[in-house]
């Protein structure tokens, strides 16, 4: 299963760009690893050990990059100084331009990615707002982005949803269920029966209801599937959100 993307590993150039003075930081670790562990200084060594492994680590599991920052930045200040790499003026002038370009891409970065999070989040209030008032209490929600489960239950206690909390329970209660909500192609209806997607949703999940967010995977996924289905009918589009009534068998 591949939903929570902290289990991902980062590319050697996402860490990089993600933040270059740290990056630099963990090239002066190996460097004062391979050339000055004579020295023998047990403190700059420890620290060039731990952002490199914090860098491996970051390889492996995304989640790990908010422990390799803050190493990688305090070994490039404390190697860069100890090492009096300040004598090459040159050098000077590009670490302080990347230090300049690091600050500025970070704040651009920091205000495009909380204005994609508001509009992302604004969107799912205003739908969770009037949910109650298009769909019927106690009914079933096939919700295809799982991590929109906690607003959705928040502000609509008397709904069922397919998927809550992290998606690793859904796929321990059932591997397959887990595949056909994936990807309902997986469904043993659709291999062999041929079933449309509403007859799918109705016999795995007993779902009335189906939410697609736009420009996700499961929209990828879902939509040719619906285009098959004249039998779903839309409800709700608004924004990035687009809810589907799931008719009876």
């Amino acid at each position: 299963m591949n939903d929570n993307c902290e289990y991902f590993p980062l590319s050697f150039s996402a860490i990089a760009l993600s933040s270059p003075i740290g990056f630099l930081g963990f090239i002066l670790s190996i460097y004062y690893i391979v050339f000055c562990y004579k020295e023998k200084n047990v403190n700059l060594l420890f620290l060039s050990i731990t952002t490199i492994l914090f860098f491996l680590l970051t390889r492996k599991h995304s989640r790990s990059i908010e422990y390799y920052h803050p190493f990688s930045v305090l070994a490039f200040s404390v190697i860069y100084t100890y090492k009096n790499i300040f004598r090459f003026k040159a050098l000077n002038y590009f670490v302080f331009y990347l230090l300049i370009f690091s600050v500025v891409g970070t704040i651009k970065f920091n205000y495009y990615s909380y204005q994609k999070y508001y509009n992302y989040t604004h969107d799912l209030i205003e739908f969770s707002d009037g949910l109650g008032e298009i769909v019927q209490p106690n009914s079933i929600m096939l919700n295809t982005v799982w991590s929109d489960f906690d607003l959705l239950f928040y502000k609509n206690k008397n709904l069922r949803y397919v998927c809550g909390l992290d998606t690793k329970y859904f796929y321990l209660f059932s591997d397959y269920l887990y595949k056909v909500y994936k990807n309902p192609r997986e469904s043993t209806f659709y291999k062999k029966e041929g079933a449309h997607l509403s007859n799918i949703l109705r016999q795995e999940f007993n779902a009335d209801y189906l939410m697609l967010r736009k420009n996700t995977e499961p929209y990828f996924i879902y939509t040719p599937l619906i285009q098959e289905d004249d039998r779903l009918k839309v409800i709700y589009d608004k924004n990035d959100i687009l809810l589907y009534e799931i008719p009876e068998i």
